[in-house]
This record gives structure tokens, sequence and C-alpha cells, in this order.
């Protein structure tokens, strides 16, 4: 009898699949590459104008809206630009040396916004120094008012964010001694900032009045806070 031959059994080769490696694009952060743009806009503008200017610009005003200092043009021009330059770096680059970076992610968006508000901030006032400096007839008072409102109501959005951290915030002994005050500091103080905006918008109908409602809320919502944080510290630990 004739066997059949052993098939060979083929050796059936296994497939070990490899993980799939999902790669993130990192996040686009638009808040600074806005802030970038408007640095880029503010020296643009500043080359512009430089030879439709007079040698020797105005760079100062007093409380009544005076102008009342003079500076050589191209230093007088050029410092808001370069100002903001170095402000912008030395405000990114803060935060990754504190301690409590992890805390500053939390509300980095809103940090980013407002670094990006300040930019904002210096190329308005750069426009109202050329154009005023060209010949133009406003009253400086009217023409800041509303700048600073943008900005501090801003500040006010960051604070009410803002974790506790070395850098940025109300940093009392009292806030940085328990999250707990912390929060409960800076939930007030975001409330009072937002205020001071809208009291400082008072000066575009009391020109006169301009400087005060801008200062004088800032400050007592300032020692308001601080004098809060410490109460809430008191308060915390009688518990």
């Amino acid at each position: 009898m004739k066997t059949k031959p052993k098939q060979r059994k083929l050796a059936r080769t296994s497939t070990t699949k490899l993980p799939e490696i999902k790669m993130t694009k990192p996040k686009t952060n638009y808040p600074m590459l806005i802030a970038i743009s408007l640095v880029v806009i503010t020296f643009i503008l500043t080359l512009l104008y430089f030879d439709s200017l007079p040698d020797n610009i105005i760079t100062h005003w007093n409380l009544n809206g005076n102008a009342d200092g003079y500076t050589q043009k191209g230093f007088g021009l050029f410092i808001v630009p370069l100002m903001i330059s170095g402000l912008i770096i030395l405000l990114y680059f803060i935060p990754k040396i504190d301690p409590l970076q992890k805390n500053i992610n939390e509300f980095r968006t809103e940090y980013h916004t407002l670094i990006a508000v300040i930019c904002g901030f210096f190329l308005y006032l750069q426009i109202v120094i050329i154009t005023l400096n060209l010949g133009m007839n406003f009253d400086i008072r009217i023409l800041l008012s509303p700048a600073f409102a943008v900005l501090i109501y801003s500040t006010g959005v960051l604070i009410r964010k803002a974790k506790r951290n070395f850098f940025i915030g109300i940093r009392t002994p009292w806030t940085m001694s328990s999250d707990s005050v912390w929060n409960k500091t800076h939930k007030k103080a975001g409330q009072l900032f937002k205020a001071s905006a809208i009291l400082s918008l008072i000066g575009l109908f009391i020109p006169e009045m301009t400087f005060f409602f801008i200062i004088v809320p800032l400050l007592l919502a300032s020692l308001g806070v601080i004098i809060y944080s410490y109460f809430e510290y008191k308060k915390e630990t009688k518990n």
C-alpha cells in the first residue's frame, strides 16, 4: 500500500501589530501670535510716520491734558515699540521659572490674552502719540480713558482665573499660604477690577476727572483685596 506523503504544515506567520502612535499637534497659541503681530504693527507704524513728524515730539501731558514734555524724535518714537518688545519676552518667559508653573498652566490662555491686550494698549498709545504730533487736536484724556478701561477689565478677567503662583496675581503672605484664601481673594479682586474699569469710563464724559477715575478706584480695589485676604486668612485659621 502506498502511503500518502505527509503534507508539510506551513508555519503561520503571526503578525504582531505595533501600537499606533498618535501624533498630537501642539495647539496654536493665538493670543501670543496676536501679541507679536501687534508689536510688529507698532514698529511698522513708527517707521511709516517717522519722517512726517517734527524733530522734537510731545511725549508727556499733564493732568489737564496739556503737553508739558518733549523728546527727540528718534528716542521718543521708538521707546514704545522697544519697550513692549522687551515686555512681551519678559512676560512670556517669567512663568517658566515659577515653581508653581503647573498652576499657571490652568489659566495660561487668559494670561497670554492679557499680554496681547497689553501690546494692543501700547499700540493704541503709539497711535495717539503720532496723531497728536501730526497736529490733530484731540483731548488725550478722552482718548486714554477707554484704553485704560479695556486694560483694567482684562486684568480683572485674568485675576479671577489665576491660581496660586509666585509671579501673577495678588501675592500677599495670606494668599500664598492657602489655596482657599487665594481663590476667594482673586474672585473678589476680579469683581473689583472690572468695576474699576467701568468707573474709568467716566473720564469720557468728565475729562478733567479722567485720571482720578482711573487711578483712585484701582488703588482702592488693590488695597481692598489685600485687607480682604488678611481677614479671610484669619477666618480660615480660626476654624
